[in-house]
């Protein structure tokens, strides 16, 4: 993870235990570690809260008093702003191509199959993550993720 220092990247990976060594911080009640807004200048908030998941930084936010929420939430917005011109940048860029429609079939009932799979937390966590970056769910993007890798796997042994 870059220091608090270096811009942000959106690939790196955040670790919040590296994080909380490099900015004051509290533990919630879930366990999360988050920023301790209260002992950080406000020119500084944007850049710790960037990082972080959006209820996360909601919950960071909410630790301060109500004369300097104001500040907190109008960055909040902008982070979120950026958020959602990332999301739709990623679906712009990753829109499949054009392709000739398919033949058409006669109809046939098929049973839907279920397939299951578990997950780590920190698999879970990514997942979550990267559907609200396509703008769905976690499960509907595994499926969209496993099927278009069984079509990969089957095109290039």
């Amino acid at each position: 993870m870059a220091a608090i220092d270096e811009p942000f990247d959106p690939d790196d990976e955040y670790d919040p235990v590296e994080a909380a060594a490099a900015f004051p911080h509290a533990l919630t009640n879930t366990g999360d570690l988050v920023p301790e807004l209260t002992e950080i200048p406000g020119d500084r908030w944007e850049e710790v809260l960037r990082p972080l998941e959006p209820d996360l930084r909601a919950v960071a936010a909410a630790r301060l008093r109500p004369d300097r929420a104001l500040a907190a939430e109008a960055i909040l917005l902008r982070l979120e702003d950026e958020d959602e011109e990332r999301r739709l940048r990623a679906l712009t860029e990753s829109a499949p191509p054009d392709v000739a429609p398919p033949a058409r079939r006669p109809y046939v009932r098929l049973e839907p199959k279920q397939v299951s799979f578990r997950l780590s937390e920190a698999e879970h966590r990514r997942l979550q993550r990267a559907a609200r970056a396509y703008g769905t769910t976690g499960a509907r993007l595994a499926r969209m993720l496993t099927i278009r890798g069984v079509r990969r796997a089957l095109r290039d042994p």
